[in-house]
């Protein structure tokens, strides 16, 4: 009995130990299962982050794909451009040429047109003063005549504009008109000479302007030829050149209101009026001389000089113009003046040309 019992005891002991060893395992091998488990778990977590990095991966790299295909694109379009400006620039260049060579064409027709120009206002300034030397000539050629005599009228009154510092054209033109229109009242023409001497010192001493001067000069002019200064015109006079009032009243010892009634009475005569400038000439003279000399005068000294140094040059150009070879000068002075107008067409297109292409440039160049 107590055998078997120990038979069972050792059987049961064994089967227990199996039993424990086989729990064991069992347990081991649960462990194991669930430390594959964690092991399958990480890998499927690893791989879930790798096909995540490789889904990013691969977007960036269509991205930069598709980047490089734009930045290829704009390669492309900047080349395509760069070669455009290249053919532009070509383009522009050749304009430019043609620009520089019509701008050349047409400086050096302009320069000759300008030099035409030039000679043309110089042979015109020219013709002009040779017309008025021929005209004070032909109107002093008839004073002499009227008086009978043979005076260089011309040099005379040149020698008096140089003292009066006036303009020898204007001294010319008012003896002129005295020994036209008032001749009458005057002895010779070197009397004519002095009285308009001392009348254009009475207007410097006046102060008198250009147009007053003319002004005043028209008026006693007119006086002298209707052989009295009346109320009216000395009125004019007093206002125009004081000075020469106040020297002819002094001449005839009163005021000036006394002359102006003697005037309004028709006392003051072309004979009383010329013989009292004439008197005061001394005095007139000194007044004059206090003056200084302004710089228009200082110019009247030196174009009186050059007007009479072209008188020579004048009658032999009146006489030329009159002759037959000057009759062929002028068909030929025309005829080059029609050629003139064909230059200046010429010109013209030239500069229209030109401008077009001008402003056409900077459309050219425009990117």
């Amino acid at each position: 009995m107590a055998g078997e019992i120990r038979e069972v005891l050792v059987l049961e002991d064994r089967f227990s130990s199996g039993l424990s060893r086989y729990a064991d395992l069992v347990n081991r091998a649960s462990a194991s299962t669930e430390e594959l488990n964690r092991s399958i778990e990480d890998v499927e977590r690893t791989s879930r982050l790798l096909n995540s990095a490789y889904s990013a991966q691969t977007s960036q790299v269509q991205r930069n794909t598709a980047e490089v295909r734009q930045q290829t694109a704009e390669l492309r379009r900047q080349s395509a451009q760069l070669r455009l400006v290249e053919q532009q620039a070509r383009a522009a260049q050749r304009a430019q040429n043609s620009y520089g060579s019509s701008v050349g064409r047409v400086n050096s027709l302009l320069r000759r047109l300008f030099g035409i120009y030039a000679l043309f206002q110089g042979a015109k300034a020219f013709v002009t003063m040779s017309d008025d030397l021929s005209q004070i000539e032909a109107r002093l050629n008839q004073i002499n005549a009227a008086y009978g005599t043979n005076v260089d009228l011309q040099e005379e009154i040149y020698q008096a504009a140089q003292r009066t510092r006036g303009s020898y054209t204007d001294m010319a033109d008012m003896v002129g008109k005295l020994g036209t229109l008032a001749g009458d009242a005057f002895q010779s023409p070197e009397e004519l000479v002095a009285f308009s001497e001392q009348f254009q010192k009475h207007l410097a001493i006046s102060r008198a302007g250009a147009q007053t001067a003319q002004d005043t000069t028209l008026q006693l002019t007119q006086a002298l030829s209707s052989g009295v200064l009346r109320g009216d015109e000395l009125v004019s006079i007093l206002e125009g050149a004081p000075s020469f009032a106040t020297a002819l009243a002094k001449s005839l010892g009163m005021s000036v209101g006394e002359m102006r009634e003697l005037a309004s009475q028709g006392g003051l005569t072309a004979d009383v009026v010329k013989n009292g400038i004439l008197a005061m000439a001394e005095e007139t003279n000194e007044a004059f001389e206090e003056l200084p000399m302004t710089f228009g005068q200082a110019v009247n000294t030196v174009k009186n000089a050059a007007v009479l140094s072209f008188e020579e040059a004048s009658a032999k150009f009146n006489e030329l113009i009159n002759s037959d070879t000057g009759q062929k000068i002028i068909a030929g002075v025309t005829a080059a003046f029609r050629m003139l107008g064909k230059v200046a067409s010429a010109v013209i297109d030239g500069i229209t040309t030109v401008s077009y292409t001008h402003l056409t440039l900077p459309t050219i160049l425009r990117v």
